[in-house]
């Protein structure tokens, strides 16, 4: 298996946070996979003919070569961006990465869902058009790509989450496997009626982004609501506290246009509409001078949290979620919990005191177990697997520090600090970050 962050975020991590690899445990070799990847090798061969006489390199159908046209349907359509890194015409694992994957119909049906795939090609034998080119060039520079293949997935605002490479076992496993480190974005509807009859059986509110497509406001009245749906608080919570709805009333039939009439005593104008599941209006307002992200902010209060007691969990999906709703950061504990001494250390005079208790109010806790006396839960074990070769961790105790959008920002291991001296660290990168 093979599964890493970008470079540039663990060097992120290594000069952020003070290193205390001096009392550490080596990971079990099991659990450590060696990487599919090739490097990528950029020097001018002169047994190769001059880049202008070679033939122009053809993006696959379904992908786009352009990170702008990339960004702007990932807003548009609420979806991650999946940018691939690849050498199509020289690199082996990246050819078996397409051939066992992105061919897949497995693969197809989730990207179709979930993902604007970005193609960021680096040919050896072929040529890319002068922009594509440059473009290409700055992002592998900007995000420090070591190696082919490389798949790197953004939120839809373009903040960096986590990637995947070669991955031995076909489209429906690399699926499963980048589904643990990815929250899921929540699915946008365009049918009102579709829309009311969800969020009456799931006994959720429903929001309603509302425009007129035939209007001279239309563009901006639909960017708004691209806006307000991407914004962390509403676009990733899990799919299970609000459901969106992008309603164009130029569209609807005679029933469903009676319907909303109702819904908005008759003023179906550009707005956002928040209805409980009973369709009793909760909060409305118009696009006028109405910042995005505010309006966002207002429309979260009435999402239902679910309660959070302060414990450690073992899943990191619903970790990351109460992250997104709470707006707090995660800590990811990293342990061998039945073998590692210095992880027992850790626990002892940091975790288990009650002035942790009182400081990690602030924070989602996430263990993440790796025994070697007793068995995990099979889908605990393998989202650690996932997760430890993600974030590339070579010692135990280890504590990673993430935002609250998922983004990882610092690592901190055991030196015998005092608590104090351990939340000051993890503090310290979070105004830095």
């Amino acid at each position: 298996m093979q599964i890493r962050f970008l470079a540039i975020i663990l060097t992120i991590i290594c000069s952020t946070f003070t290193s205390y690899s001096a009392e550490t445990e080596n990971i079990p070799e099991d659990a450590v996979k060696k990487p599919g990847l090739e490097k990528p090798d950029f020097k001018t061969d002169k047994n190769n003919p001059p880049k202008e006489n070679l033939p122009l390199a053809q993006t696959p159908a379904g992908w786009t070569n352009s990170l702008k046209e990339a960004i702007t349907r990932a807003r548009s359509e609420n979806k991650y961006i999946m940018a691939l890194f690849t050498g199509s015409d020289w690199c082996e694992y990246c050819k078996l990465l397409d051939q066992e994957v992105f061919s897949t119909q497995a693969f197809s049906n989730w990207a179709e869902k979930n993902v604007i795939k970005l193609y960021l090609d680096f040919p050896k034998f072929h040529r890319l058009p002068d922009n594509i080119s440059a473009q290409n060039i700055a992002i592998i520079q900007k995000l420090g790509i070591q190696g082919f293949p490389t798949v790197v997935f953004f939120t839809p605002r373009g903040e960096p989450l986590t990637s995947l490479g070669y991955l031995e076992g076909g489209g429906a496993n690399w699926v499963k496997q980048i589904e643990m480190l990815l929250p899921k974005t929540l699915k946008i509807d365009t049918s009102l009626t579709d829309a009311i009859s969800d969020s009456a059986q799931s006994n959720i509110p429903l929001l309603l982004g509302v425009y007129n497509s035939n209007s001279p406001d239309s563009k901006s009245a639909e960017e708004k609501i691209n806006q307000t749906f991407s914004i962390p608080e509403l676009a990733l919570p899990s799919g299970t506290e609000i459901i969106l709805a992008r309603i164009d009333t130029a569209k609807l039939n005679k029933k469903e246009s009676a319907l909303l009439n109702r819904l908005t005593n008759n003023k179906p104008a550009s707005k956002v509409i928040l209805l409980n599941s009973n369709r009793d209006p909760l909060f409305s307002s118009t696009f006028d001078n109405t910042d995005a992200a505010e309006l966002a902010r207002k429309i979260s209060t009435f999402i239902k949290k679910p309660d959070y007691n302060g414990k450690w969990l073992q899943d990191y999906s619903e970790g990351l979620k109460l992250a997104r709703l709470y707006n707090k950061p995660l800590l990811l504990f990293f342990t061998g919990s039945d073998w590692c001494t210095y992880c027992e250390q850790m626990q002892k005079n940091i975790f288990q005191t009650e002035e942790f208790a009182k400081k990690s109010k602030d924070y989602i806790l996430v263990e993440l177990d790796y025994p070697r006396t007793f068995e995990l839960p099979e889908n605990i074990k393998m989202q650690n697997e996932v997760i430890l070769n993600a974030f590339n961790i070579q010692g135990f105790p280890t504590v990673v520090v993430e935002t609250s959008n998922g983004t990882p920002i610092g690592g901190i291991g055991y030196n015998s600090q005092s608590v104090d001296e351990f939340f000051k660290t993890i503090e310290d990168s979070l105004k830095n970050s």
